[in-house]
């Protein structure tokens, strides 16, 4: 066996050399949309690196085949969010999404829509207490995080009726929530809420949803909220 620190210098050596070898190979490209730092083959993005785009400010960090992000990635926008998962061709195919408030969902990709996997979300039995429920809601959620899930509840509701291509889990987990809200409604009415406020927040909230991957990103991360009330 080697003394051990023979056996050290050995290894940083080894670190070394890779470490010069990758320098070696790394390049820098300029693209007319882009800049790439990483990995080149024949004077093309291969390998690792990374891609930050002129116009937009996005940044690719992860596998590229021939100028293309392909295999293991991570894509940065400026909002904060991020996208990790497998890219193909440019585009990404399947992975976890994260957002800027802290919430993320696994989901996949399909022409070029971030589309979540949603779990059905089952109500918790009715504590004993009937106000209960709706104590630890408004507590959690208060009007306007209520507006906000309603908002997404209602805008599902509307592609529903519509008669849009919409998973059975998606219909049942929005009824559901749609019950759980409609409770915690007549809750903050009999508390003395005006309803003409309730109304206005709602229409505020609405009006802030632009298409129907992000209605369902709100109905999930208002059923994570209220699956983590502690009842």
């Amino acid at each position: 066996m080697l003394p051990k620190k023979i056996f050290l210098q050995a290894l940083f050596i080894c670190c070394c050399l890779s470490s010069f070898v990758f320098a070696q190979n790394t390049q820098v490209l300029y693209y007319s949309h882009g800049k790439y730092v990483g990995e080149a083959f024949n004077n093309k993005a291969h390998g690792f690196g990374t891609y930050t785009s002129y116009k937009s400010g996005t940044v690719y960090t992860g596998n590229f085949y021939q100028d293309t992000f392909s295999g293991q990635g991570t894509m940065f926008w400026t909002n904060g969010s991020k996208f990790v998962g497998n890219w193909q061709n440019d585009s990404a195919i399947q992975g976890t999404m994260f957002y800027p408030n802290g919430s993320s969902a696994p989901g996949v990709v399909r022409n070029a829509v971030f589309i979540p996997n949603t779990a059905p979300y089952t109500p918790p039995p009715t504590p004993s207490n009937p106000n209960q429920l709706n104590k630890s809601l408004y507590s959690q959620l208060g009007p306007t995080g209520w507006a906000d899930c309603v908002s997404g509840q209602v805008a599902i509701a509307a592609l529903i009726a519509r008669g849009d291509s919409i998973s059975q889990s998606v219909k049942d987990t929005n009824r559901s929530l749609g019950n759980v809200l409609g409770s915690l409604r007549q809750y903050m009415l009999s508390n003395g809420t005006p309803a003409s406020i309730l109304d206005d927040l709602v229409r505020n909230s609405s009006a802030q949803i632009k298409n129907g991957d992000q209605a369902v990103k709100i109905m999930t991360d208002c059923t994570n909220q209220i699956a983590r009330i502690n009842y």
